[in-house]
């Protein structure tokens, strides 16, 4: 009996015993949660992993479908490419061809014929005579006509047509308008646009004249002259003698 007494004095009494197995049972039961609670956050860190593994693989197939399109695509744009300039090819060719068949396009002298040409004629007065004179530039004697009408009216009419070589260079000069205003669209300049571009070009240098004088009654008809040099016409009308004084 003494010794159990003595070892109750050592260990403690039966109240705090008791209490110290309560202690140990709440440990026990702690690491037991937390046990658990380690099991459970394993399998949901597993969960996250396996779940974040699926997106990548998703996101992988998404981007290897994306690259597929985006190759389809430039395919399909390059061989889009390639059959617009084929189409270009074969439209110049025959563009060649027909020249070649046709021989060089040039415009009909009577559409030239029908533009207006501008005509700068002064008319002066002196003592004995008048004098119609004027630049026109380009125009030829065989070109240039000076008639006079029964009702005493002068007319001075001619017209303009390039040379071979004005021309083309007016060719030349459509084209290169019509390259830069149409950058965007691969089509061949035709022969009725280029002619209208031409001719656009052209109006006010190139065509036909007419000027009309009302001619006074004291003047010399037969003693009319007229000289075309180096672009520069001349009209003389005399005036018949007597009818001025020095």
């Amino acid at each position: 009996m003494k010794n159990l007494l003595s070892l109750d004095e050592i260990i403690g009494s039966t109240t705090t015993r008791s209490q110290k197995k309560q202690q140990i049972n709440s440990i026990q039961n702690l690491m037991s949660d937390m046990d658990s609670v380690n099991e459970r956050l394993k399998k949901l860190s597993q969960t996250l992993k396996t779940e974040a593994e699926a997106e990548e693989k998703e996101l992988e197939k998404k981007r290897k479908l994306l690259d597929g399109l985006q190759a389809k695509k430039k395919k399909i744009e390059e061989e889009k490419l390639k059959e617009e300039e084929e189409e270009e090819e074969e439209e110049e060719e025959e563009e060649e061809v027909e020249d070649e068949e046709e021989g060089s396009h040039r415009i009909p002298e009577k559409v030239w014929k029908s533009l207006q040409l501008t005509a700068n004629l002064d008319v002066r007065e002196f003592k004995d005579r008048f004098v119609i004179a004027g630049q026109l530039p380009g125009v030829r004697k065989q070109d240039l006509a000076v008639d006079i009408s029964p009702n005493q009216t002068l007319v001075i009419s001619g017209f303009r047509l390039p040379t071979e070589k004005e021309e083309i260079l007016m060719q030349k000069h459509a084209k290169t308008a019509w390259t830069r205003n149409h950058l965007s669209r691969k089509r061949h300049l035709t022969h009725r646009e280029e002619d209208r571009l031409i001719i656009e070009m052209a109006n006010g240098r190139y065509g036909s004249f007419s000027e009309t004088y009302r001619l006074p009654r004291n003047i010399d008809e037969q003693r009319i002259s007229a000289s075309l040099e180096k672009g520069v016409l001349q009209v003389t009308i005399p005036k018949i003698w007597g009818t001025y004084t020095f």
